[in-house]
């Protein structure tokens, strides 16, 4: 097995784990091993987030080392060497004649052949994921391939048809992520963005794992089972064992799952491309050279913050630096207070603090239910949220907003969500003292007002290792985690600003420790699944439970 994040290939026998090849020390709390290229003895090599791995016929293990762009070769005593270079290739797959073939998501399907020549497949899959080989007792072997829109299914790699994406009765099929071929029409495949693993068979779709909403992305977990009870969280690799089961890599898990007992019995038919669809094959070009070198592979960072902001919300003020002077637009109050004695509290951030929710399943709902539940029966005073989402905002902004609402009457606290979004992508040396200016100015103008703040800061995805926002990851071609010294420099932040706050970092590398992780952030983007709207607002109510500035306007 290729375990990315660790940069190792690791052997299973008889349920004991050996490291074949790799090295490198752990770092980010144990989630990653930094990568680097090196062929040479098992203990010496280094490896960039292999991710696809394929037994060839000569006994070798081949291994798609993705961020070095190259397929390395490792022998059966761990010896590691480079067997061809290409961009950023992701999979491989065998035919019975000893060819490779390599989906690469920067060049495309590639087949490398016993002698080393690179062939060019002009399939139609565009920046593929997956690929699995289907020899067939004549003729050329079946290849199908996995990209963001779905699969292709082809003859020897060559054109091929763009198969539905939605079953006979008009369900989804899921999005294919890595593929095994079982016959030549039934395919079994991982699905990063639902936390599933499926079988498809002309068009109809079975779900072999996992939670079956459409909305699964906001799942994900892990538990054993029937298919529709079973729960995995960021399923990658797969392959078909000998004895009918089904071997998968379940990342965010850290564990290698079965399925087995899959009755995939089928009617029999045949298996017909759409008449328009039938032009697509195009000719192959001439071979490429494998001493032909196409460059070091891009690293595209995928987005950190929310989607682009309206133009009704704060603009940020670390861009209008550099940028023409923008006027500034006017940002509303909390509304007015009902005549209730409710103890209010405002709930300030930008889109990670409210997004594809509801109030009963957001964080603010999630700790006002918790601290409401803390107060003592019979009473007559409740506390309430109200959240203000500043899309777009800086920090800074936030801060200054804080400045204005201090003397308004309007709230009794203040609890200040940030992370990385707010503050940009410099590094802490330039963000954290304009920042700690701005929240120190905030603090004096809210304690002045008898106003308390508490100022929570928490992780973006991209800062958690490659099993958190995983799908949104692997379209950026982003698996390796960025910003590794901002935990750090978020701690003395906090620090700094004499401030009540909340370091919720350790608590999400808790969470991704746990044998019972499930997923904190969306497949889909950087924002939170309804277990991480549930840590944060759990957490924040503690902390207001223990402030208890509730008790101060009592007296």
């Amino acid at each position: 097995m290729a375990d990315a994040a660790a940069q190792r290939i690791r052997v299973i026998e008889n349920g004991m784990v050996r490291t074949l090849a790799g090295s490198g020390v752990a770092i980010d709390h144990g989630q990653w091993v930094q990568g680097g290229y090196r062929d040479g003895p098992g203990a010496q090599a280094q490896f960039s987030s292999p991710t696809g791995i394929a037994v060839g016929p000569d006994g070798m293990i081949y291994v798609a080392d993705t961020y070095n762009g190259r397929i390395r070769r490792v022998a059966p005593d761990g010896t590691v060497s480079t067997f061809a270079t290409l961009g950023l290739p992701s999979a491989l797959a065998f035919d019975r004649a000893g060819n490779l073939y390599v989906a690469d998501r920067r060049l495309g399907l590639r087949r490398i052949s016993r002698d080393g020549t690179v062939s060019v497949l002009p399939t139609n899959a565009a920046n593929p994921f997956g690929v699995a080989v289907w020899d067939q007792p004549e003729g050329p072997p079946i290849v199908v391939a996995s990209d963001p829109e779905g699969l292709v299914y082809s003859a020897g790699g060559y054109g091929g048809i763009r198969i539905p994406g939605v079953s006979d009765a008009g369900r989804s099929i899921g999005t294919p992520f890595q593929l095994a071929m079982l016959d030549d029409q039934t395919i079994i495949f991982t699905d990063v963005r639902t936390h599933t693993v499926r079988s498809l068979n002309h068009s109809s779709t079975v779900l072999l794992g996992g939670d079956p909403r459409e909305d699964s992305y906001e799942g994900g977990g892990y538990r054993d089972g029937p298919a529709t009870s079973s729960l995995f969280d960021v399923p990658m690799g797969i392959v078909a064992a000998p004895d009918g089961s089904f071997l998968i890599a379940d990342g965010g898990n850290r564990r290698i799952r079965r399925i087995a007992g899959f009755d995939r019995r089928q009617i029999v038919d045949r298996f017909e491309p759409p008449p328009q669809q039938t032009q697509q094959i195009v000719e192959s070009p001439a071979p490429v050279p494998a001493t032909q070198t196409p460059g070091p592979p891009a690293r595209r960072v995928a987005a950190t913050s929310a989607p682009a902001p309206p133009a009704t919300t704060m603009p940020n003020p670390v861009s209008r630096a550099t940028a023409a002077p923008i006027a500034r637009p006017v940002l509303p109050l909390p509304p007015a207070r009902d005549g209730s004695r409710d103890f209010r509290i405002l709930y300030i951030g930008n889109s990670i603090i409210w997004w594809d929710t509801d109030w009963s399943h957001s964080i603010a709902g999630v700790a006002e239910r918790a601290v409401n539940r803390s107060l003592p029966s019979g009473g007559t005073q409740r506390v309430r949220f109200v959240p203000v989402r500043l899309q777009g905002a800086s920090a800074v902004a936030m801060a200054s907003y804080l400045e204005e609402v201090a003397d308004s009457g309007l709230v009794d606290a203040v609890v200040l969500h940030l992370n990385d979004a707010t503050v940009g992508e410099g590094t802490t040396s330039a963000w954290s003292p304009p920042v700690i200016a701005a929240l120190r100015r905030a603090h004096l103008a809210l304690r002045s007002a008898h106003v308390q703040l508490l100022i929570v800061a928490s992780p973006i995805p991209l800062e958690l290792g490659p099993t958190e926002d995983t799908w949104a990851k692997l379209l950026g071609d982003a698996l390796v985690p960025q910003y590794l010294d901002r935990e750090d420099g978020w701690e003395t932040a906090l620090a700094s600003t004499d401030a009540p706050a909340l370091d919720l970092w350790p608590a999400f590398f808790d969470e991704l420790d746990s044998a019972a992780h499930r997923p904190m952030f969306s497949t889909e983007d950087a924002h939170l699944t309804q277990h991480g709207r549930e840590m944060i607002g759990s957490a924040i109510a503690a902390e207001l439970v223990r402030l208890h500035p509730w008790t101060a306007r009592s007296r």
